[in-house]
């Protein structure tokens, strides 16, 4: 069934998946690295994405809640890989199933029900925002990575194409404000049957 969520929900997986892979390549100082304002340290913030979208898939797949918190603090990056190759499998059973935005779901609390849409729009939000956050606390780390030849973690381009997008090397900050300018460009390249670009608003900041 072919309809308006393939695109945004697509993105948000592959989304998560570049921001995990880049990670892969920081040490423990950088992954420890937290900012007020924000949820956590870096890698904290990343179980989080994981572990939040679990649940929220569980609920819109009808399925038994997992319980992925009992994880707790001591998943590596290895793991959440493994687990987020996982979720971008059953966003497309979702995809491929008959979606209702009004099916009403079960809330933790309360006897108010909430419409299969709200937590679709929840995932969306709540993946860029906290990814959003890992990049705000990439800005605070002064952090470099030297990895010429590569821009936002996707894949190998001229280093001069990411300097445009950079301001001082190839920081974690200066990988994140890469991957919001490029990320449409670069998903849009991998995924062909796009048939117009993606959201401009992803280039600020």
């Amino acid at each position: 069934m072919a309809h308006a969520l393939h695109d945004p929900v697509r993105h948000n997986a592959w989304a998560t998946t570049q921001i995990l892979e880049f990670c892969r390549g920081l040490d423990e100082q950088t992954l420890n690295v937290t900012v007020p304002g924000t949820y956590g340290t870096i890698i904290a913030t990343l179980r989080h994405i994981i572990y939040c979208e679990i649940d929220f898939l569980d609920r819109l797949l009808g399925r038994s809640p997992t319980d992925p918190w009992q994880l707790g603090e001591t998943t590596g990056l290895d793991a959440l890989m493994e687990r987020g190759a996982v979720l971008a499998t059953d966003w497309e059973v979702f995809l491929a199933s008959d979606v209702d935005s009004e099916r009403p779901l079960q809330p933790d609390e309360g006897t108010n029900t909430i419409p299969a849409g709200i937590v679709i729009a929840v995932v969306l939000y709540h993946g860029s925002e906290h990814r959003g956050q890992i990049c705000t606390e990439g800005a605070g780390s002064g952090r470099a990575d030297d990895r010429d030849g590569e821009c936002n973690g996707v894949s190998p381009v001229p280093r001069r194409d990411c300097e445009r997008h950079l301001s001082g090397g190839h920081s974690l900050a200066g990988q994140c404000r890469s991957l919001h300018a490029l990320e449409g460009r670069a998903y849009r390249s991998a995924n062909t049957s796009l048939r117009t670009p993606l959201a401009p608003c992803w280039s600020r900041g």
